[in-house]
C-alpha cells in the first residue's frame, strides 16, 4: 500500500525569495540510535528560512530514484489543494530557483539555518553582492566586586553548542593569515580543477581556493597535524558514506557538530574530488603548538588546507 506525503509551507508570498530545505532522516535498515533526536516515524522534514514547518513519514530513497526539482509530480495522487484533478500529469513549478544543493548524508537541525543564511543571507538571489552583518556590539563590562579568595578546580568537557555559540557561515576565503603547520605522513599538493579524472584529482575547487597548499593522506584515514605558526587553518571532510561501522571508527569521527562546538567555522564554497559529493569546509585561528587529529570517515581523511 502507497503512502503519500504533503507538506505545507505557510505563509509565502509572492515576488519574495525564500529558503527551503525539504531532509530524509530515514534508511530501511536504519537503527533507532542512527536517528539521533529525530523521530523515526517522522524522518521527513521541511524547513522554510531555517525553521521547521512540517515532518511526516518518509522511506529512504534508494540510489536509483529520481528526484524532481521545480516540477510537481502527479502520477499517482492528486494534491490536497487540487482533489478534483487526478489527472497523470506534471506541473512545473511558477517561479525562480536560484540554487539547488543535495546532500548525500545526515542533515543534523543545527545546521539548516546556517545554510539558510548563506553566503548571502535569506531573501537574497545568489548572484547579489555579498553584505557583511553588522558588528554586535559587546556589552560594558561592570564594575568588579570583591569577593572572598576561594580554589576552584577547573574541569576540561566537551564544548555544547547552542544557537548563540554556533557562527554563521563564512563569507569567503580569508588568505590574509595563513597558518604554517607541521603534517604527520602526509602529502602536499597544489589545490586546481583538473579536466578529468586522469589529469587531476578535483573536480571542483572554488575560485578563491585555488593555488592554496593542501595535505592529504593515500592510506590512513586521520590527518594529524601542528600548527607551528599562529594563523588560519582550512579542514575539508567529506562524510559521504564509505562502509559500515566495523573497528568501532565512527566513534573517533569529528562531525560537523563537533567542529561547530569547538569555535570552528563552517565555510560555503566548491570543493569536490570526481566520483565523490562535494566537501563540507570548516575554517578557524588556531595558535601555535595546537596539535590535532581529525577523522571524518572511514577511509578519507579530512583534508588540511593553507596558503
Amino acid at each position: 500500500m502507497e503512502r503519500h506525503l504533503w507538506l505545507k509551507a505557510p505563509g509565502i508570498v509572492p515576488g519574495q525569495w525564500y529558503h527551503v530545505a525539504l531532509v530524509n532522516a530515514g534508511k530501511s535498515e536504519a537503527k533507532d540510535s542512527e536517528f539521533r533526536n529525530v523521530d523515526k516515524n517522522q524522518p521527513f522534514r521541511l524547513y522554510l528560512n531555517g525553521t521547521q514547518v512540517g515532518a511526516g513519514f518518509g522511506q529512504w530513497i534508494g540510489p536509483h530514484e529520481v528526484i524532481a526539482v521545480g516540477t510537481i509530480v502527479k502520477s499517482t495522487q492528486a494534491c490536497p489543494d487540487d482533489a478534483g484533478n487526478r489527472a497523470i500529469t506534471n506541473h512545473q513549478f511558477v517561479g525562480m530557483i536560484d540554487e539547488v544543493e543535495i546532500f548525500n548524508g545526515f542533515m543534523d537541525p543545527g545546521s539548516i539555518p546556517i545554510l539558510a543564511g548563506g553566503r548571502f543571507g535569506i531573501n537574497a538571489r545568489n548572484d547579489q553582492p555579498v553584505v557583511p552583518p553588522p558588528a554586535v556590539p559587546k556589552p560594558a563590562l561592570a564594575a568588579a566586586t570583591p569577593s572572598p579568595a576561594r580554589t576552584e578546580t577547573a574541569v576540561l568537557t566537551k564544548p555544547v553548542a547552542t544557537s548563540a555559540t554556533i557562527p554563521a557561515a563564512a563569507v569567503k576565503i580569508d588568505r590574509t593569515n595563513p597558518a604554517v603547520v607541521q603534517v604527520t605522513a602526509m602529502t602536499a599538493a597544489t589545490l586546481a580543477p583538473a579536466t578529468d579524472k586522469a589529469s587531476g584529482s578535483w573536480e571542483k575547487v572554488a575560485e578563491e581556493l585555488r593555488g592554496a597548499t593542501y595535505f592529504f593522506k593515500s592510506k590512513q584515514p586521520v590527518a594529524e597535524f601542528t600548527v607551528t605558526k599562529t594563523g588560519r587553518v582550512y579542514v575539508a571532510c567529506d562524510y559521504a558514506y564509505q562502509g559500515n561501522a566495523g573497528g568501532g571508527w565512527q566513534s573517533e569521527v569529528f562531525t560537523k557538530d563537533d567542529y561547530l562546538k569547538d569555535g570552528w567555522t563552517l565555510v560555503l564554497a566548491d570543493l569536490k574530488m570526481w566520483d565523490r559529493p562535494d566537501m563540507v569546509i570548516f575554517t578557524k585561528v588556531l595558535p601555535a603548538g595546537t596539535k590535532l587529529s581529525l577523522r571524518c570517515n572511514k577511509y578519507q581523511p579530512p583534508v588540511v588546507i593553507t596558503f
